[in-house]
């Protein structure tokens, strides 16, 4: 009991300042909510020094929120990720993408608290990496009904992808904005501390 008050006494606080900067990380950015894109690329900018600024800062409380603080932290946020437009998604290769059936245990939260298994967000994860091991750097987005969007932070070789409660398509890229086949090579659970416990995750 003692332990739990010095903890929630530690994480209340620093969670409200830690949402004051990411709401002004949010409103610094200038791309619209929705983007559309031609058939053959996406184009992603690239990051402001206040959003990298914004993801060293916010690392501390992720791995405090995900329970597992020698696992690297989830680091999406909506400041890194471009929202595009659902009906775009048409134009993707399905035979290029990992298909994910949800984790029908998981519940649907909004994505801050999804991101952080401490207030009961999700915990278990696909592992994908491009097929074309010369892919060099690229970059990974998911749609599903009624959502579509893309990190903007680049990855090098294999990431990690929460599964929520439904199912999900997810996709790459490569630096030009092409589309790249990927695949699932393995999954895991955050605090597993399993062999992809320190790839990316997004």
């Amino acid at each position: 009991m003692f332990f739990k008050r010095i903890l929630w006494g530690f994480l209340l606080p620093t969670t409200i300042i830690t949402l004051g900067f990411w709401a002004l990380c949010s409103l610094q950015q200038s791309e619209p909510k929705e983007r559309s894109f031609p058939v053959k690329e996406i184009h992603i900018e690239p990051l402001s020094q206040v959003a990298c600024f914004c993801d060293e800062l916010f690392e501390p409380l992720m791995r405090l929120g995900s329970l597992a603080w020698d696992e690297e932290p989830q680091r999406t946020h909506r400041y890194n990720n471009h929202h595009l437009n659902p009906a775009d998604s048409v134009y993707l290769n399905q035979s290029m993408m990992v298909r994910g059936n949800g984790d029908p245990k998981t519940r649907r939260l909004p994505i801050a608290l999804a991101h952080m298994p401490i207030f009961g967000g999700w915990k278990k994860y696909a592992v994908l990496e491009p097929v074309d091991k010369n892919t060099g750097e690229w970059y990974v987005g998911w749609t599903g009904k009624g959502f579509f969007g893309i990190s903007r932070i680049p990855i090098n070789g294999r990431v990690r992808l929460l599964e929520g409660p439904g199912p999900v398509l997810w996709f790459g890229t490569n630096a030009q904005g092409e589309q790249v086949q990927i695949r699932q090579i393995g999954n895991g659970q955050i605090g597993d501390g399993g062999q992809f416990s320190q790839l990316p995750l997004r």
